[in-house]
């Protein structure tokens, strides 16, 4: 599992967690050593018609459609004649919009005092504390603030509080003027630089690349209706579809690893062939439901 793959020491925001592009390249000559990188559809003859893998499959995937996946890791794949599966969410490229994910990563990496951040948080929950009838800053922070192998518990805090704990609205304009204050106010303009466009997107099906369904505006779907599930999935399989996926062999890559006990039995309904979550482990096809199955992420590969 796959996000930023850039040279992010000489880029606006060396900040950003990221795979540099050498370290990228060492670790697909690592897996072509001691794996067979397959590509989507042997997985899907192996599901569906009990096809044989080879030996130690593996599938390479790149969540959230960056316009690094393009630019480095595409011409490392095509020079390797080997596959990779792509996850885009339909929203930011048909409006041209960053993804609050998106913000909140570029928020973090611009702003280098967590301490101020947080006080910024807090005096803004403060503002609106009536309004959205909220519980205390302490609750929040004694609630989220639980660090984990990739973050501390800062970090986590304002991800976690930002991503889902406030509601919708508010979390909306909260990002947005941090965003705006600490990174751009050229939206638009940080999209197009930041995303593929619907072009290199058909291009990379030109390449046999796989493009899969990551929602449509990139929403934890565990905190969704079940209808508005549904319409979530079938706004970012129209997008797909102006790209030239085939509507009959669509996966999915659920955004943030996220899904409710009928998600699965959603998309199954939908004609979807393939789910990946975030869990960090090898998957199992005799043991795991195929529209769940876990990752291994890029920390968990050797780099050198």
């Amino acid at each position: 599992m796959y996000h930023y793959v850039r040279d992010v020491k000489n880029t606006a925001f060396p900040g950003i967690k990221a795979r540099n592009i050498k370290e990228f390249e060492n670790q697909v000559r690592y897996v072509c050593k001691h794996y067979t990188i397959i590509s989507i559809d042997e997985l899907l003859s192996a599901i569906k018609h009990n096809e044989q893998l080879p030996p130690n499959p593996a599938l390479l995937t790149f969540d959230d459609g960056y316009v690094d996946h393009y630019t480095n890791v595409l011409p490392v794949l095509i020079r390797c004649n080997i596959s990779g599966c792509f996850y885009p969410s339909g929203r930011a490229v048909d409006d041209n919009i960053v993804l609050d994910v998106n913000k909140i990563h570029f928020i973090l990496a611009s702003v280098k005092d967590l301490k101020l951040l947080k006080s910024e948080l807090f005096r803004l929950m403060d503002e609106y504390r009536d309004e959205y009838n909220l519980e205390s800053n302490e609750y929040y922070y004694n609630a989220l603030h639980k660090p984990n192998a990739y973050d501390c518990g800062n970090i986590i805090f304002i991800k976690r509080l930002l991503q889902r704990e406030l509601p919708v609205d508010l979390r909306v304009k909260i990002v947005g003027s941090l965003f705006e204050k600490y990174v751009t106010s050229d939206e638009r303009g940080f999209s197009e630089e930041l995303y593929m466009n619907k072009e290199q997107l058909s291009e990379m099906l030109n390449y046999k690349m796989h493009i899969g369904s990551h929602g449509y505006d990139h929403i934890w779907l565990e905190t969704l209706s079940e209808n508005e599930q549904k319409n979530e999935i079938i706004k970012s399989l129209a997008f797909l579809e102006q790209i030239g996926v085939q509507s009959d062999l669509w996966t999915i890559c659920y955004p943030y690893g996220s899904y409710a006990s009928e998600t699965p039995h959603i998309v199954a309904q939908l004609g979807g062939q393939i789910g990946f979550v975030v869990e960090g482990k090898e998957a199992d096809l005799a043991n795991h439901n195929r529209l769940l199955l876990p990752r291994l992420d890029t920390n968990q590969l050797p780099v050198k």
